[in-house]
């Protein structure tokens, strides 16, 4: 199969956007079996507007020392309001489930922890286990699991 190119990133400060374009790269690239040091340049070509510009101040003169991680990191620190990352946070302590039904709330939190990169299991638990409704809490415990030992699987 030929790889498909990536839908063009334009710059938008939409995290969603960004990480659906960050997959579709990735995804191209290992279907190509795109060289490490020609990842990043390969990947300029589906970039425009202010990603485009950032590629072309920033990147474009240095291209080939370039790896895709940082290109990630930095295009995203050029493209998006500097508090974007401590918004998320907030809305990460703000996220509960309410009157959602479980799956809905943990969709959303886990969406939350992969826009921000939380990765730390302990933490992405207890912060789940937080937001639940008290009567779902109070099933847990009785099923024997607890915010600081339960694994997220199990919770």
């Amino acid at each position: 199969l030929k790889p498909v190119p990536p839908t063009e990133y334009d710059g938008t400060p939409d995290a969603r956007v960004l990480h659906r374009f960050c997959q579709e790269c990735r995804d191209y690239l290992d279907a190509g079996k795109v060289k490490k040091h020609r990842q990043v340049f390969t990947i300029s070509r589906f970039l425009k507007g202010t990603a485009w510009e950032f590629y072309l101040n920033t990147v474009a003169g240095n291209v080939y020392s370039w790896d895709l991680e940082t290109f990630w990191v930095e295009l995203l620190n050029y493209c998006f309001p500097t508090n974007y990352i401590g918004k998320l946070r907030k809305d990460i302590d703000w996220c509960y489930q309410n009157s959602r039904n479980v799956k809905t709330y943990v969709h959303e939190l886990q969406e939350l922890f992969n826009l921000v990169g939380q990765t730390d299991e302990r933490t992405s638990v207890t912060r789940l286990w937080k937001g639940f409704r008290e009567s779902i809490r109070t099933e847990l415990y009785l099923a024997g699991l607890h915010p600081e030992i339960s694994l997220w699987e199990e919770v």
